[in-house]
């Protein structure tokens, strides 16, 4: 049964793209759980920042005016900002290059984001 059970694995690995190495030496035990997803920070830190969302940060709790974008994209260095406002309809395409400023009913720049 074991045999058999590794040779599923292996099979199903091979076909998602896991390596195998090792397989044979782990338990069942080992196999029944999922591998450790990498945690948030670590993604988020090792992230290239494509936007300048790092200058951006500094506007967040503002309320969004034509000097506010004018300071804005002299800080991040160009001028591809998109606003996002509660209900609106957006495309989906990505642009990394895009700062994505998101809004409250308000005007307030809630969260800045690239894409």
């Amino acid at each position: 049964m074991r045999k058999r059970v590794i040779i599923a694995v292996t099979a199903a690995s091979a076909w998602v793209g896991i390596p195998v190495q090792g397989l044979s030496a782990m338990s069942g035990a080992d196999l029944a759980q999922p591998p450790a997803s990498p945690t948030a920070t670590s993604s988020a830190a090792s992230a290239p920042d494509t936007c300048n969302m790092r200058q951006a940060k500094r506007f967040t709790g503002i309320v969004y005016k034509r000097q506010v974008h004018e300071d804005l994209a002299r800080a991040i260095l160009h001028n591809r900002i998109r606003l996002i406002r509660p209900g609106s309809v957006i495309t989906q395409d990505m642009r990394p290059d895009r700062i994505n400023l998101i809004l409250d009913d308000a005007g307030k720049i809630m969260t800045i984001r690239c894409g």
